[in-house]
């Protein structure tokens, strides 16, 4: 709530400011100070959320502040704070960006995102019988996966043998192609449970299965050099934060999580350079940004290493780190579409994501908006991807309405997520810990991306895996009061 009040009261001042504005100065400064507030209000809000609830960490609860804090506080920040050789690079960049353009880009993302906290609020309160009763639940296993058969353990070393064999030695190089073959998306996002196997491994480490941590040490950093080759940000990051936030699960120390985090950032801000430059060799030699297999990735990344110093020595002063964590330029590109008659309609193909391809085996392969969004932007037609955040794409399609209904029920959306997660970890529900991942993503993500893409692609894996280990939870249940196996030690109770 104190969130939502602070929020409206920069978006009043932003308001202030474009009614009242006496000329340019007052809108620059307007453009240096309001972001900075914002990045304290979301700060504020993250830390309140942990403090009160170390467990909100693993959901959007905790997560989108932050999301919001980097990239639409800080990040638009360089447009005022950055030096003069990245001003410049900026403005010779396909978007023009006048200040007042930039204040409207910073109403866009604070009233999206004020929406979006407003619909979370509002689920907790039509619903606070669901957050008590997780919050209740303590460290007590929920009743069915207190009584499956698994040690943790044997859980966490399946998801990540099973994913990283299957990421790495199947998924990549499809997409690289390497093989001859599409992968579906439901199959895809398998992948990714390599991540959360993981994260498994670092609470149980940190509960004190000292014995684990031979296993972590060996495995982990084979899998995070691996997808250090795949030159992708956001699966770099995830590879590190999923242990990280592990090893607070196990030990709640917020002094150690600050430690970190802070280490996740300056790898994030120095990786950036020689993703992008992975991207641009691979993207010259293929005209894509994927058709590279394992070896010429490896020699990209040596030679970059060897010779480092001159591919930066052009770009030294520019802060790349910075410009890329900044949105404002694309949404106010998007912008200014809708408001000359031109919108998008990127959410045309949401229905498509719903069909399975084995039922649909000629489901057209489903790029992300960003690649035709590159087009338009550029006028260059090479099969590159550019990012919008989902209160542009909101913005481009219906308007300042279709942005503050869509943001509501996004936040509607990021709330039941969040309460899931919630009883997910809380009460070590371990074999639905893939889901927590999904909705880790879609809230660390998705912000940044169209919404068919952050938000709609996602969902039908979600709804797919809670499907099937409900229907799995009741099989083995059914099955134990027929006489099933149980826990070494437990005792057959009688109906």
């Amino acid at each position: 709530m104190q969130a939502l009040v602070m929020l409206a009261m920069l978006l009043g001042y932003y308001e202030f400011v474009r009614t009242y504005a006496a000329g340019i100065d007052t809108i620059e400064q307007t453009n240096a100070v309001a972001p900075c507030l914002f990045v304290l209000i979301m700060s504020f809000t993250a830390y309140r959320c942990i403090r009160a609830r170390e467990t909100t960490i693993w959901s959007p609860v905790f997560l989108f502040p932050v999301q919001s804090a980097v990239f639409f506080g800080l990040g638009p920040l360089v447009e005022v704070f950055g030096n003069p050789v990245t001003i410049d690079f900026l403005n010779r960049g396909a978007i023009d960006m006048r200040p007042d353009e930039l204040l409207r880009s910073h109403v866009l993302s604070t009233l999206g995102i004020f929406f979006v906290m407003l619909g979370m609020w509002v689920h907790m309160l039509l619903f606070p019988n669901r957050w008590r009763r997780s919050a209740n639940v303590g460290r007590q296993s929920s009743p069915i996966a207190k009584r499956v058969p698994f040690d943790p353990a044997y859980v966490a070393l399946a998801l990540i043998l099973f994913g990283g064999t299957f990421r790495h030695l199947v998924i990549m190089p499809a997409q690289w192609g390497m093989i001859d073959l599409t992968v579906a998306g439901v199959l895809t996002a398998l992948g990714s449970i390599v991540d959360v196997g993981f994260g498994l491994l670092a609470i149980l480490i940190a509960r004190g299965r000292k014995s684990l941590l031979i296993v972590f040490v060996v495995l982990w950093p084979a899998h995070v050099f691996l997808t250090v080759l795949s030159f992708a940000k956001s699966a770099i990051i995830i590879a590190l934060l999923f242990p990280v936030i592990g090893f607070f699960a196990g030990n709640r120390n917020i002094k150690r999580l600050a430690v970190r985090l802070a280490l996740v950032a300056i790898v994030f801000a120095v990786s950036q350079d020689w993703v992008h430059h992975g991207r641009a060799i691979v993207l010259e030699r293929t005209q894509t940004i994927n058709e590279a297999d394992y070896s010429e990735r490896l020699e990209i990344l040596f030679d970059y290493a060897v010779n480092r110093r001159a591919y930066e020595q052009e770009g030294d002063a520019r802060q790349g780190w910075w410009t890329r964590l900044n949105f404002s330029r694309v949404q106010a590109f998007a912008m200014t579409a809708y408001d000359t008659g031109r919108p998008c309609n990127s959410l045309s193909t949401a229905w498509m994501h719903f069909i399975p391809r084995a039922i649909w085996t000629e489901k057209p392969i489903l790029y992300g908006p960003g690649l035709a969004f590159y087009e338009t932007v550029t006028g260059n037609s090479l099969k590159s991807f550019l990012g919008l955040s989902i209160y542009g794409d909101l913005y481009w399609q219906f308007g300042w309405t279709g942005l503050a209904l869509g943001c509501f029920a996004i936040g509607l959306l990021f709330s039941m997520l969040a309460w899931r997660s919630l009883s997910i970890m809380e009460t070590d529900d371990f074999m639905r810990v893939p889901l927590v991942l999904i909705a880790f993503e879609i809230a660390a993500l998705s912000p940044n991306k169209f919404v068919v893409n952050g938000l709609v692609g996602p969902m039908p894996i979600y709804i797919a895996y809670s499907v099937g280990i409900a229907f799995a939870y009741l099989i083995y249940a059914s099955s134990s009061k027929r006489g099933g196996i149980l826990l070494p030690g437990a005792k057959q109770t009688k109906s």
